[in-house]
């Protein structure tokens, strides 16, 4: 679906509105003029809508969290199956040039082909004496990420007004980070993707909130983790060992039961894969193990054609994860990375350890002006997340600026040609 289909009459249509996005790419990307802006210049306004693109930014994601639940399912599906991407969206696309409109045009396609469920107001329940206590508790009995959001949300909000922003991350994630693995990587990309790659203090509240909420740690970390070196090496080792199962259920369908029984009955075995992170790392390594991380999920993504979500997920977690590390107390550093490479590792299992692409790009993959254009055609937030993603790592001239710049191409590819993602 397009959601250039769902407006009567847009501000601009999908070429005109290239146009100003080719000049945009040539010259400065959106980001970059968001990411300078001060805290007091970031939103003069919340309240209502604007014609100036940042402003109207700022109006819709705090109104996506005032007006709707963060996860939704349709009906005869288990509460929390799908969960609240605008943000996400929101963030892809004004990063990538879009207007005032078109992030309108954004929003409106989610609230018209997504079943959302209005938001439960806060009613002041999280508080410093207890937000502790609270974290994760939903998940006793199955992933319900909405249960205490709207508390948490303004509890954060309260205590960013208070600390600043990377003050109030300092001070609360160090308790969050060993559950960044629920729901998918939601909770840690509503705070990296939303914050990390906007700026916006409301996302940071909202990011620290599902971090809260959503917080599961499949299992403990090993103690004497043995793995050392290349996550590409670990997911290899992986395929061959004849301990994991291979599943035969749907993974999307069975998700739950499926780590469920990795939980249970193959533990001890996936504590093997947990890699090693020597203490007082310096930061720069460690962002160099999360680069090969990215580059592993990335080749994962090349071994799927280019068609799966999760390993979507996986890609975009380990990004954001490197825009938050230089933010983080030494401890918190390397527990994140362990607990990001336990996730991929069991997200990789459940997908019954598929296949993992090769090193190269395609050099044949239209540009990237021709692939926003085509982007922008196409409602999908993560095809829209992945484009993002290739456009900032190409600015940054690392080694898989190739291979992003194919992925992304394959991706929309699949879109155009009328398909969806799988699993």
């Amino acid at each position: 679906l397009k959601i250039w289909s769902f407006v009567s009459a847009p501000a601009t249509r999908p070429l005109q509105a290239m146009r100003v996005l080719s000049a945009t790419l040539g010259a400065a990307l959106a980001q970059d003029l968001f990411l300078s802006a001060t805290p007091a210049q970031s939103c003069a306004t919340r309240d209502a809508p604007s014609t100036d693109p940042r402003q109207q930014f700022c109006y819709l994601v705090k109104k996506n969290k005032d007006t709707y639940d963060i996860s939704w399912a349709p009906p005869g599906l288990p509460p929390a199956t799908f969960q609240d991407h605008i943000l996400y969206d929101l963030v892809s696309l004004y990063n990538l040039g879009a207007n005032a409109s078109r992030l309108q045009e954004a929003f409106d396609f989610h609230v018209k082909t997504e079943m959302l469920d209005p938001a439960a107001p806060s009613t002041g329940f999280i508080t410093a004496d207890n937000w502790k206590q609270h974290i994760g508790e939903n998940n006793a009995k199955g992933p319900l990420p909405s249960k205490h959001y709207s508390d948490y949300v303004d509890f954060y909000r309260q205590e960013i007004s208070k600390r600043g922003a990377e003050a109030a991350l300092a001070e609360f994630i160090p308790a969050l980070v060993d559950g960044l693995f629920s729901s998918l990587f939601h909770g840690l990309l509503t705070l990296g993707w939303g914050w990390g790659e906007s700026g916006d203090e409301e996302a940071l509240a909202q990011g620290l909130a599902w971090m809260s909420t959503a917080f599961y740690p499949p299992t403990a970390l090993a103690d004497a983790p043995s793995r050392s070196g290349a996550l590409k090496e670990a997911l290899s080792d992986m395929r061959g060992d004849k301990r994991l199962p291979v599943y035969t259920q749907d993974p999307q369908a069975f998700y739950y039961p499926i780590l469920a029984d990795l939980v249970a009955n193959h533990s001890q075995v996936m504590q093997e894969y947990d890699v090693v992170i020597p203490e007082n790392t310096p930061t720069k390594e460690l962002d160099e193990v999360v680069a090969e991380m990215q580059h592993a999920v990335l080749l994962l993504f090349q071994g799927s054609n280019f068609t799966s979500y999760t390993n979507v997920h996986m890609i975009e977690a380990c990004r954001v994860s490197r825009s938050l590390l230089p933010k983080l107390p030494p401890a918190v550093q390397t527990q994140l990375i362990r607990r990001l490479w336990q996730a991929v590792v069991f997200n990789f299992a459940i997908q019954s350890r598929p296949q993992v692409g090769s090193d190269t790009g395609d050099e044949a993959a239209r540009s990237w002006d021709q692939i926003v254009a085509g982007a922008f055609e196409q409602g999908d937030t993560h095809l829209h997340n992945l484009v993002w993603s290739g456009v900032a790592e190409s600015k940054r001239s690392t080694g898989d600026a190739a291979l992003y710049q194919t992925a992304a191409d394959k991706a929309l590819a699949l879109f155009e040609a009328g398909g969806k993602w799988n699993f």
